[in-house]
């Protein structure tokens, strides 16, 4: 499995990433913490 990178995002995006099985790893967010 891939190493996890630290990732911001709230549990609702987790679990709504999860359900559409989205890795979270793979966005570019366009936030400060970015």
């Amino acid at each position: 499995k891939q190493k996890d990178i630290l990732v911001h995002a709230t549990p609702v995006i987790r679990r709504l990433a999860r359900r559409l099985k989205i890795n979270l790893n793979e966005i570019i967010g366009s936030g400060p913490k970015n």
